[in-house]
C-alpha cells in the first residue's frame, strides 16, 4: 500500500488516559473511498441508518493513536476483501477545523481497487459517480467547508501527486490517471485561494499525460 500523510502536532484531544476533556479539541478522520466501478469512478458512501449515504464517513481515533492506521483499519473492516493492502492508495489530503463543534478534521483519500475494478458496490455502501461532484471548491468566501469541498480538492491534491510523486504515479491505475489529468493540481492547504490560483492552474496537456502513462507501462 502506498500511503502519505500530513503531520500533526501532539496533544490533540486527553492525554493518555482514553478521555476527551471538556473544551479540548477532538480529532476525526474524515474518510472517502474511491473506486472504479461502472466504466467510471465513483465514492463509495456509507450508507446511514436511514438507508441513504451520509455526505462523509468519519472515524474517531482514540487519544494517542496513528490516525492513518485507525483509518486504515475501519476501511479495512469495513470493506472485506475490498481492501487490499498492497494496491490500496491512502493519502490525506487536508485538515480543517471546525469551531462548533471543537474538531480538526483530517481528511483521507483512498483509492481502493486495480485495473479491474469493482462488480458491485461492497455491502453498507452505494456508488456514486465522482462526475456528480458540483463545481467542487469554493468560489469567493462560502463560509463552511462542506465534505464536497474536502473530497474535490483531495482530487485536485492527487492530481498533483501524480505528476509530482513517483511512488503515487507508479501505483495509479491507467484510468485514474486519465480521470485526474482533467483535475487542476491543486496543493494542501490552498482551498480558500483557489479564485486567484485559478489561472494558473491550467489542465495537463494530453500529450503530456499521454507520455507519462507511456513511461510508466500504461497504454
Amino acid at each position: 500500500m502506498v500511503e502519505r500523510r500530513e503531520a500533526l502536532s501532539a496533544g490533540i484531544g486527553g492525554a493518555g488516559d482514553g478521555l476527551q476533556r471538556p473544551g479540548a479539541t477532538a480529532l476525526r478522520c474524515e474518510v472517502f473511498p474511491l473506486a472504479w466501478f461502472g466504466g467510471r469512478a465513483v465514492q463509495l458512501r456509507r450508507l446511514a441508518a436511514g438507508g441513504g449515504g451520509s455526505p462523509g464517513w468519519r472515524v474517531a481515533p482514540p487519544p494517542g493513536a496513528d490516525p492513518s492506521r485507525v483509518t486504515r483499519e475501519e476501511l479495512a473492516a469495513a470493506l472485506g476483501g475490498l481492501f487490499e493492502p498492497t494496491s490500496v492508495l491512502l493519502h490525506s489530503t487536508s485538515w480543517r477545523f471546525e469551531p462548533v463543534h471543537l474538531t480538526l478534521v483530517l481528511t483521507y483519500l483512498a483509492i481502493l481497487d486495480g485495473a479491474q475494478g469493482l462488480q458491485v458496490p461492497p455491502a453498507g455502501f452505494e456508488a456514486e459517480p465522482l462526475t456528480d461532484l458540483a463545481s467542487p471548491v469554493a468560489d469567493g468566501d462560502r463560509g463552511a467547508i462542506e465534505p464536497a469541498d474536502a473530497l474535490a480538492h483531495g482530487l485536485r491534491h492527487f492530481a498533483l501527486l501524480r505528476i509530482s510523486d513517483p511512488a503515487i504515479a507508479a501505483a495509479l491505475p491507467a484510468e485514474w490517471h486519465r480521470f485526474l489529468a482533467a483535475w487542476h493540481p491543486l496543493p494542501a492547504g490552498l482551498l480558500h485561494h483557489y479564485d486567484e490560483l485559478r489561472p494558473a492552474l491550467t489542465p495537463i496537456p494530453g500529450d503530456f499525460s499521454d507520455a507519462l502513462m507511456s513511461s510508466l507501462g500504461h497504454p
